[in-house]
Order: C-alpha cells, then sequence, then structure tokens
C-alpha cells in the first residue's frame, strides 16, 4: 500500500511539473520552417496534406501575422493577448492561448470554451493538451466542433460534424523532428501544373489509390461519377498545401463499370478515368 501511494504522488507530482513547465505559446508554435503532416478521414475517405508556416510578419502592435504554404494572406494572427485569430481580416477568434479548463467566449459567430486540460503524451514526448469546443463556425452555423492543441506541438486533432476527423501523423518543430512525415519534403521542388495521376491498381476491386499534385495552395475536390454522369463519391474536399497528395478510395459499395474521376480547384479541372472490376 505504502508503494502504491508512493507512485500515485509520484505520477501527480510529475503531471504537476509538466502542466508547470508549459507555457500558453507553446501550444501554437510559429517558428518559420514548422510543419505539420495530417491525416484526414472524411465521409468514409482517407486523405493526407501538409501545413509548413513560410511567413511570420510582426506587425507594429506586436501581433503576428502568420502566413502558410506561400499563401499571399496571413491564415492566423496571434495577437500580444496570445488570442488566435483565423483568418485575419475576418477577426475571427479562434482559440485563447492563456484561457484555462471552462473559460469560454463568444465572437457574435458562436460560443467557443476550453473543455479541459490533460497531461497527455504525443509522440512519446510528455505534454499537455488543451481541447476546445465550438458551436457555430463561418462556414456551418449551429455545427459541434473541436480542436485539441498540444505544448509544443500545436494542432493534433479536429473533429467536426458529423464524421470530419483530423489528427496529426508528424512534424517537424524549431528544426525536430516527431511522427512520420507524409506528404511533400519542404525542400523539395513543387509540381508546376495540376496533376491527376491514374488511379494503381487499375482495374481494382475494391480500393484503389489516387495521387495528385498542386503547384501551389488550392481548395480541391476530387469526385467520382458513373456513366451516367451520376456523382457517387467525394474523396476529398477542402484547403490544400502546395505538392504531391493521396486518397484512397473505397467503393465497396458499387457495382463493376467504367467510373470518371475529376479533380476540381478553382483554376483548373482534371479527369481520369477507373474500372471497377469485381
Amino acid at each position: 500500500m505504502k508503494r502504491k501511494l508512493c507512485t500515485t504522488g509520484f505520477l501527480l507530482a510529475l503531471q504537476a511539473m509538466i502542466a508547470s513547465a508549459q507555457t500558453p505559446e507553446s501550444f501554437f508554435p510559429h517558428h518559420v520552417g514548422d510543419r505539420w503532416d495530417y491525416v484526414q478521414y472524411w465521409g468514409g475517405f482517407e486523405s493526407f496534406f501538409s501545413i509548413i508556416l513560410t511567413k511570420d510578419s510582426v506587425g507594429a502592435d506586436g501581433s503576428h501575422n502568420l502566413f502558410y504554404d506561400n499563401e499571399p494572406q496571413p491564415t492566423y494572427r496571434i495577437d500580444t493577448a496570445l488570442n488566435v485569430f483565423l483568418v485575419p481580416r475576418f477577426n475571427y477568434l479562434r482559440y485563447k492561448l492563456a484561457a484555462d479548463s471552462c473559460q469560454a467566449w463568444n465572437d457574435t459567430i458562436g460560443w467557443a470554451w476550453v473543455a479541459s486540460v490533460e497531461s497527455a503524451s504525443v509522440f512519446f514526448q510528455p505534454t499537455v493538451v488543451k481541447t476546445f469546443r465550438y458551436v457555430g463556425n463561418p462556414c456551418n452555423l449551429g455545427s459541434l466542433e473541436e480542436d485539441r492543441l498540444a505544448s509544443g506541438f500545436g494542432l493534433i486533432y479536429t473533429w467536426r460534424e458529423p464524421n470530419d476527423i483530423t489528427y496529426l501523423r508528424g512534424c517537424i518543430i524549431n528544426g525536430d523532428t516527431f511522427g512520420i512525415l507524409t506528404s511533400v519534403p519542404p525542400t523539395a521542388e513543387f509540381p508546376r501544373e495540376y496533376v491527376l495521376k491514374q488511379n494503381y491498381p487499375n482495374p481494382f476491386n475494391p480500393s484503389t489509390t489516387i495521387e495528385f499534385e498542386l503547384p501551389e495552395a488550392a481548395l480541391v475536390a476530387i469526385r467520382v461519377y458513373d456513366l451516367l454522369g451520376q456523382h457517387v463519391a467525394t474523396l476529398t474536399e477542402g484547403k490544400r498545401s502546395a505538392g504531391p497528395h493521396r486518397v484512397i478510395w473505397d467503393a465497396s459499395g458499387l457495382t463493376s463499370g467504367v467510373y470518371f474521376m475529376r479533380l476540381s480547384t478553382q483554376y483548373t479541372t482534371r479527369i481520369r478515368k477507373a474500372i471497377l472490376l469485381r
């Protein structure tokens, strides 16, 4: 019993030490060159993408404007109170890094709050995770969302109602590498045009891999249509960084036949033919 009490006391002391060592700013790393590789599960499909911080511009008021993937506009702004605004021109307050558990705020769009602050392990590193929850967002008022920020790593997990899940697979933070990097290395040369590669294997049964390349960050959708032009699947949809990507299409619920995969961005469209052969 005495040994058990000592062990419990040690663990509690260790958790307290880990928690006290975290600074609010550490929950949102922003060194130029930092990179995060994610895997996303959306609508039953899997896709991989990476995000690279390419510029940190400090304003006259001391706030940091963060640019990713060589985008011309900042994606985030961190003010001196350590409030993080998503898409700064809309002044959408996404995170209060200094907020503690149960603290809430309203940003005219909806409610946000810190649901929990807990000790955790990320890539076998002891850390602290803050869980933020939301009701309402700029695109879909009334939806439920959850983000988790880990000290020293940043965003490690998101959940969007009803079944959109993204989690961190690997990252490079201030030169240190953690986890598995699955996308284009930061030093690789980006492709010069939009490419939708032929799926493999083809013919396939029941799943196949589709790779595509982007010369710049863009809003991307890959949808699948049958010979009658009916939409049968969406493989990925959302903003993706420059470089190569891949998605896996599981066509278990479809019949044998010819299907067309269409990659669409705000700039171009690419089409490939796939054959499902049972």
